[in-house]
């Protein structure tokens, strides 16, 4: 396998064991998180004002579609696969019928 493919395919699995919520019914979806801290007003960085990002692509493995969600704070600090990567989902889902994507 190329590293590219080896790639690919540790992306499919981001999607399929650690953000289910970002999957699309009928395609297997290549994704990453990501969850950063903002800076902090007194140095360092905030634990809790948090930037939350989801990749993802479809339909894996040669991908049409990719989308990059992401979300400035929320009231709650939370995590990537609990808030982008939904989001990823009904982009996804809206796009992959829109442009007539086959499975």
């Amino acid at each position: 396998e190329t590293n590219l493919n080896l790639i690919k395919s540790a992306m499919v699995k981001v999607v399929e064991i650690g953000a289910p919520k970002a999957k699309i019914a009928g395609y297997k979806v290549m994704g990453k998180t990501g969850t950063a801290q903002k800076p902090s007003e007194n140095g360092g960085y905030s634990h809790t004002k948090l930037i939350y990002s989801f990749f993802g692509a479809v339909p894996y493995p040669d991908p049409k579609v990719s989308v990059i969600v992401s979300i400035n704070e929320t009231r709650i600090p939370q995590y990537s696969t609990t808030v982008s990567a939904p989001l990823f989902s009904e982009i996804g889902t809206f796009l992959v019928k829109y442009l007539r994507i086959e499975k």
